[in-house]
């Protein structure tokens, strides 16, 4: 069905062969869709599961995007072994800061601004790469829904919509989607 003003979900061929997964576990992703980026006064959320059959990952995933339910996010997944194209957009983008590949990306209207959250790190990447308590590249054990990588994720995300966090320009053009 139609969903936040009018963009529907795509359908499961568009999404790689985990979107009845996703659909079970996150119902409040949808599926990526460039029209996400054009809505007014709306901010995407797209996050890339390393494991998007992995049911618990996905509820981790869907809490956070719960917690917001009332802001003014959409909250997308891609599954970049899928769409490989986005795999290569976020290690041009991210790579030579990031430790791992991000979890999720927040972009501004039209895409033209981002900024990334990685589970071993709190630090948007785009101003540094500095863990927690620790240097960059300190690995986060365990994903759960009450885990520390749900909170962490939802401070995140808490500093981009107070301003705290900042949306940085983006250096590379975004994949394109059919």
């Amino acid at each position: 069905g139609e969903r936040e003003g009018g963009v529907g979900r795509c359908a499961p061929a568009d999404l790689g062969p985990h979107a009845e997964a996703v659909r079970l576990h996150a119902p409040h992703l949808n599926g990526y869709d460039p029209r996400y980026l054009r809505m007014r006064a709306r901010r995407a959320v797209v996050f890339f599961p390393k494991d998007p059959s992995s049911a618990l990952e996905l509820q981790t995933l869907e809490q956070v995007a719960c917690h917001f339910i009332h802001d003014r996010l959409s909250f997308l997944w891609i599954d970049t072994r899928f769409k490989p194209e986005w795999k290569r957009w976020l290690a041009l983008e991210y790579g030579q800061r990031a430790p791992e590949q991000p979890l999720a990306v927040v972009f501004g209207a039209s895409g033209a601004k981002a900024a990334c959250f990685s589970p071993r790190t709190d630090a948007t990447f785009a101003c540094s790469a500095q863990a927690e308590g620790g240097s960059p590249g300190v690995s986060v054990t365990g994903v759960s829904p009450a885990g520390p990588i749900r909170e962490r994720c939802c401070r995140w995300l808490e500093g981009v919509l107070e301003g705290t966090t900042p949306l940085r320009e983006t250096q590379e053009d975004l994949p394109a989607m059919t």
